[in-house]
């Protein structure tokens, strides 16, 4: 096995895809994924895990049926299991998804 770290700041770059996640590791049979978004995704819930958002890069806004959540570089949300929302990023957002 290999021993080598992670660098958030250096993987986006190995892709340009928008909402194509990149399974970067795996965490006790859950994936950690990298992604780049740009435009608006569907709306949508995980009903079998909570959804956590990291933004590394550019900021994100999460909207809910009630609310509207912006995240921007440096910060961190989890959606809870079963919260329908709809990921927005007007410009590209490099971050991170854990999900399953």
């Amino acid at each position: 096995m290999a021993y080598a770290p992670i660098h958030f700041q250096q993987t986006p770059d190995q892709f340009s895809d928008h909402w194509a996640p990149n399974v970067i590791a795996e965490l006790n049979h859950r994936q950690l994924k990298l992604v780049k978004m740009e435009g608006a995704f569907l709306w949508h819930a995980r009903q079998d895990t909570d959804e956590v958002f990291i933004v590394l890069q550019g900021k994100m806004e999460i909207a809910f049926l009630d609310a509207h959540l912006l995240l921007r570089e440096g910060e961190l949300f989890m959606v809870p299991q079963a919260g329908e929302h709809k990921p927005v990023a007007a410009e590209e957002y490099h971050g991170r998804s854990r999900g399953s």
